[in-house]
């Protein structure tokens, strides 16, 4: 949701107790309600906890109209049909991509973050870190609201999921952001990444 806009002392909307807001990397930002009413698909008044995303909408449609598309066009979604029915989808990872920069908030540089299960990875690409990247990690299970980082005390469970997200960015060819030749150390706070301006 919108948090970002004011009119006078009202907000357009709260994503309490997520973190973030629309164009961010945190889940105010990109954990967006769906709502499917498919006649012989859905039942009225039934809730899914199942992750989807926009991705697959594609292939669930043309499946479920009959359609096929060829073996040589590749697919990053997968059919949620089933989880339409009570049924849970197979684990795999989400990856939400921002190579630009928004002007809001709880803005991060280029950035990219992979969810899977409960983790959640955000890699900020090139930030005047001394290993050219800053992590974020998440458990999510216990930690809805992103607000201890991990990365540092879970360097494992980092390593995986950058695994993940670096094998989906090459063999999706997206543009990579690259280093800033005039950078210059310390002119820019890090700590306030990610924080409320």
């Amino acid at each position: 949701g919108n948090m970002y806009d004011v009119l006078g002392q009202i907000h357009p909307t709260s994503n309490f107790p997520l973190k973030g807001g629309k164009a961010t990397q945190y889940s105010g930002g990109n954990k967006v309600p769906t709502f499917v009413i498919w006649p012989g698909k859905t039942q009225p008044h039934t809730l899914s906890n199942e992750v989807i995303q926009t991705a697959d909408i594609y292939p669930t449609l043309l499946e479920e109209l009959g359609y096929s598309w060829p073996a040589s066009h590749i697919v990053d979604g997968i059919n949620f049909t089933p989880a339409l029915s009570g049924f849970e989808l197979p684990s795999r990872p989400i990856i939400t991509y921002y190579p630009t920069q928004s002007a809001v908030p709880e803005w991060l540089p280029p950035s990219a973050t992979v969810l899977l299960g409960n983790w959640k990875l955000i890699k900020t690409f090139f930030y005047g870190q001394p290993d050219g990247h800053m992590y974020q990690l998440y458990n999510l299970d216990v930690d809805i609201n992103e607000s201890v980082n991990l990365a540092e005390s879970e360097p494992a469970k980092v390593a995986e999921l950058e695994i993940l997200l670096d094998d989906y960015l090459t063999e999706s060819g997206a543009a990579l952001p690259l280093p800033n030749a005039n950078y210059i150390e310390g002119r820019f706070n890090y700590s306030r990444l990610g924080q409320p301006a």
